[in-house]
């Protein structure tokens, strides 16, 4: 591969400020679901979830957080899914 076929990941990756609105991600932090028909907030673990796409800083590239996931034990998930 010849270098004036790669690229480096500066280059793949924009700042934030060149990322077009309408393809920006807000992060979302959902703390409720929905059980039984109620709204129940979610007092457990959570698991970060970042977006694939980096964005350039001065210390180097940071991933872009996207959401908190719920983690749901097994126990807790099948107490979770009996009620569906």
């Amino acid at each position: 591969m010849s270098s004036e076929n790669t690229a480096s990941f500066h280059d793949i990756f924009k700042s934030e400020n060149e990322i077009p609105e309408e393809f920006k991600v807000p992060e979302i932090h959902q703390k409720v679901y929905l059980l039984n028909g109620e709204l129940v907030e979610w007092k457990g673990e959570t698991q970060n979830i970042y977006s694939p796409v980096c964005i350039p800083t001065q210390n180097g590239l940071r991933e872009n957080y996207w959401e908190a996931f719920r983690i749901l034990a097994r126990k807790k998930r099948w107490k979770f899914w009996k009620h569906v």
